[in-house]
This record gives structure tokens, sequence and C-alpha cells, in this order.
């Protein structure tokens, strides 16, 4: 089946193509293959495309596949015949991205910095960057909708479920959606390694990518040892009897079920997770997942969970009714929405979501009403 055959039959792509044939479009690639064959299609679609890579920041002390990125990158868009070009984000990535990450594990918070890359590089120093030169949309490979629509602006969850990205999106600008396409929303990512081999693009072999491109070979403990200083600590139990020991506070999440150690192994017989985090303490607080402790952050009873939101950034408030759920990690179940208790409109929000919850602060909580996504904020 040629690609043409498979824009013409998936009416998510025929309304794209419409839309964006003749467009200067740019192409965010990254080397992999969703990217690539983001590139193909929207090559396909007729519009006068350009791929670009971004170059991020890497630290010194790490071994980073950057370069083999690019040179895949290159190699992609000299396959398709468009042209390459190269933007070099290492100052924003580093300042909006990474400081931000560091600063937020100080103060014992878990921050997302997917979230952070998205808000801060691609669509906003790189969609600002590209319309300086005269590009009218820009595409990537995430896997997300866009109705095709001039009366809907708005993102929606992609068709395979199991790879949708919006999470990672609540923080772009409503103002900067209408330059914004995802031609793989439609396709299952089966179907785009499928394409991928088919047209023998380059990538087509390559692996998804894992994790931060700037961690390397490295997990997040390790890089973090090089900006925070770790120390030994005791783990408690919900009694605040000390069972245990773990190597530093500040990287472990709230949820988590690693990290620790428990020297009493009678203290539980079954897995135990972390409930609460003491920074002046630099202890952890573990149990089962039926016990609970109540935090100020939290205020969990066995019904509800008052959450309470600060930097919010909501995409669409015109549809919003009582139907609002949330999601407080990526392809974490939806969780219903009982009360909003503030303006939504204003950069801080309390609401109070169905069920007991622990959620660390410094964790997005995104919105959904049914498959759009609305906006998000951060845990206080």
């Amino acid at each position: 089946m040629s690609l043409q055959k498979i824009i013409q039959d998936d009416e998510y792509l025929s309304l794209l193509q419409g839309q964006i044939k003749g467009k200067k479009v740019i192409v965010g690639v990254s080397g992999g293959v969703d990217s690539a064959v983001t590139l193909a299609l929207v090559k396909e679609m007729g519009a006068e495309v350009t791929g670009a890579f971004m170059k991020a920041w890497y630290p010194d002390f790490v071994t980073c596949s950057w370069k083999e990125d690019r040179e895949s990158a290159m190699k992609t868009c000299a396959f398709l015949k468009v042209p390459f070009k190269e933007y070099d984000f290492s100052e924003v990535y580093k300042s909006g991205v990474v400081d931000y990450m560091i600063e937020e594990y100080k103060k014992g918070r878990t921050p997302n910095p997917d979230i952070m890359c998205n808000s801060e590089v691609k669509f906003g120093a790189f969609l600002s960057k590209i319309k300086l030169d005269g590009f009218e949309y820009m595409a990537t490979g995430h896997y997300a909708r866009r109705e095709m629509t001039s009366e809907d602006k708005g993102i929606y969850i992609s068709t395979d479920t199991l790879k949708d990205q919006t999470y990672f999106l609540w923080g772009i600008e409503s103002v900067t959606i209408p330059s914004i396409l995802f031609p793989l929303g439609s396709l299952e990512k089966k179907q785009v390694r499928e394409i991928a081999k088919k047209l023998n693009l380059p990538p087509a072999g390559r692996p998804d990518s894992q994790g931060i491109c700037f961690l390397g070979e490295i997990n997040m403990d390790d890089f973090l040892s090089h900006y925070i200083q770790s120390k030994k600590g005791d783990v408690l139990n919900v009694e605040g009897e000390v069972i245990g020991y773990h190597e530093g506070v500040l990287p472990l999440t709230i949820g988590q079920a690693t990290g620790f150690t428990i020297t009493k192994k009678d203290s539980y017989k079954n897995k135990v997770y972390i409930l609460s985090k003491n920074i002046i303490d630099n202890s952890i607080t573990v149990g089962s997942i039926n016990e609970k402790i109540d935090k100020d952050y939290n205020k969990l009873n066995n019904d509800e969970t008052l959450l309470e939101l600060e930097s919010l950034n909501m995409i669409d408030t015109l549809h919003i009714t009582d139907n609002l759920s949330i999601r407080y990690r990526h392809r974490g179940d939806m969780v219903k929405v009982k009360n909003i208790n503030s303006d939504i409109n204003s950069k801080n929000m309390n609401v109070v979501i169905d069920g007991s919850h622990q959620i660390s602060p410094g964790q997005s909580i995104v919105f959904y009403q049914d498959k759009q996504l609305i906006g998000g904020g951060i845990l206080i």
C-alpha cells in the first residue's frame, strides 16, 4: 500500500492534507522512527517541508547519542530529499528544563522534565523561531490528535492509547495550537513501524528512545548526584519505627516501590510503597497500598483527595462541564474530578478528586474531558 493510499483511507490524515498542502511546514526530526514517518507523511501531503533537528543541552560527564541522532535525522532528510536545518536550543534547555528539574529535586519535589521540554523548548523557543523563519506550521512525531477543523483548536488523546503523549503536552500555550500538527495521531505504533520499513527509512530499525537524552547511560539518581549531595537516611513504617534505609531522599517519589532497603523483613509481607518524604529529617515513610498518611498537600480520607495546584495552564476552558477527569501519571488511570474550589482561569486551583491517592508534590496533574486534553497544573 502506498503512502498516498494510507493518507486517502484515513479521515484524519486526509483532513490534515487538505490543510497543509502547499504550505510551509517544518518537521522536528529527532533521528527516530516516529519523526521520520511524520516527515514522510507531511512531504507526501504536498507541503513545502523542511526537517529540523533540535540540539538540547548535554552534560560533559555522560555519553549521549545526540550526534548519532543528528546523523540519523540528516540521513532521513537526505533520503526523502527535503532540506535539513539545525537549531541549537542548549541554553534554553539548560535553563528551562535542567535547572528547573534540579531545583525541584532540591526542594524534595518530583518534577517532570519532559513536560518542561515541550512547553519551554519544542512548543516554545522552537515554535517561535520557525515562525520568524517563515514557516506556517510545525509537525512533530508526538502521539496526539488535533481535530482538523476551523472551529476546534483542541488536543485529543491519540488512537494508540498506549503510546499517547497528551499527558506531556498540558503546558502548551493555547494560542500556539493552530500552528501545531500531530500527523501520527490516528496511527498505531505498529503501523508507524510498518510504514518506516516499507519506505526503507534510515531509522526504521532504530529502537525507541528511552528516558531523557541528557541522562545518557546513567540513571536519574546518578545524574542528580553531580548536583545534589545524597545522604543515607531512615525508612520508617506508619508507626514511625525504623525498618530500613535509603541512600538519599531527594530523588525518591511518593508512590514508588524502589530506591530503599527494608532490613526488618517481617515488617511487611507484601510490597510496600513510599507514602511520604521528610526532607528535614532525611527520612521516608513506607507502607502497603492500603495504608495512608494524612499530609497537608493531600488531605486524604477514604473517599476523596484534595489537590492544591500551581502554574495552572488551561488549554480549553470553553467546553468545560462537570465531566472532568485527571491523570497524575503518564498512562495512569483517569480519576474523576468531584469539585473545583477556585477560579479555573487563575494560576492556582484546589481540586477534589474521587478516591484516596498518594501523589508527590511537583508532579503534573493533567485535566481531560473525555478524550480532550483540557490543561494541567503542578501539585504544591
